[in-house]
């Protein structure tokens, strides 16, 4: 019960979300009834009870999409991976519902610096963004001063976050959590030039252990491989 509960939650946290029946279903992927999606977008599937309630199954992506349907992958990332939580053993099926841009106004901003990390908050008013001093403290706990995309993803989905924000030579890519595909761009402008790293955050510098010598030595290198942008 405590599963569904927090199941629920998350999708009543859902804005400007849509609901999409699922038509086919195979092992890995499944059809939706909805055309021209974008390639990364992901979302939540949902079973609904008999007696109404409702509850998540998976976490999916848009692979493929045309003018009347699109394939949606299953991720392997886990709903609410904490151990303690119970269990289903339900896979989706036909007629289970898909919501799209699941959490997408769940957000965290990677900044160089205050000022652009400022300017992403004002052009996007309606996101909830997470102060990145909670990945930075996640960080620092951890030792770990040159997060990879997996510390992003572990971070992002334990915090109910849809979409991050990365700043990177002077234009803002809006990647998404579960396929962490680039999701959408747009020019940004900003006079400092200089960067934090990590990010900005108003943590203290994050020391490596002598387990993990990684380290980033220039931000927009370091971020533009990680998003998969072409030199």
């Amino acid at each position: 019960m405590k599963y569904l509960f927090l199941s629920l939650i998350c999708i009543k946290l859902l804005f400007g979300y849509s609901k999409i029946e699922i038509l086919k279903v195979f092992k890995d992927n499944a059809i939706i009834n909805k055309g021209n999606l974008k390639e990364g977008q992901s979302g939540a599937i949902v079973h609904k009870f008999k007696d109404k309630n409702e509850i998540i199954l998976k976490y999916a992506y848009v692979i493929k999409s045309n003018e009347k349907n699109s394939t949606i992958k299953f991720s392997k990332i886990k709903i609410l991976p904490q151990e303690a939580l119970a269990n289903t053993n339900l896979k989706p099926s036909k007629g289970d519902t898909f919501i799209l841009s699941h959490l997408y106004y769940n957000s965290l901003i990677i900044a160089p610096n205050f000022q652009s990390y400022l300017k992403v908050k004002n052009m996007y008013k309606k996101y909830n963004f997470l102060n990145p001093d909670y990945f930075a403290a996640f960080l620092k706990l951890d030792q770990n001063p040159a997060p990879n995309k997996n510390d992003f993803q572990h971070f992002c989905i334990d915090n109910q976050i849809g979409t991050i924000f990365f700043v990177i030579n002077h234009k803002i890519y809006i990647v998404d959590t579960i396929s962490f595909k680039i999701i959408d761009k747009k020019n940004i402008n900003y006079s400092n030039n200089k960067y934090q790293l990590p990010f900005f955050s108003n943590v203290e510098k994050i020391e490596g252990s002598i387990f993990n010598w990684d380290e980033i030595k220039d931000y927009n290198k370091y971020y533009s491989k990680m998003i998969g942008l072409k030199k």
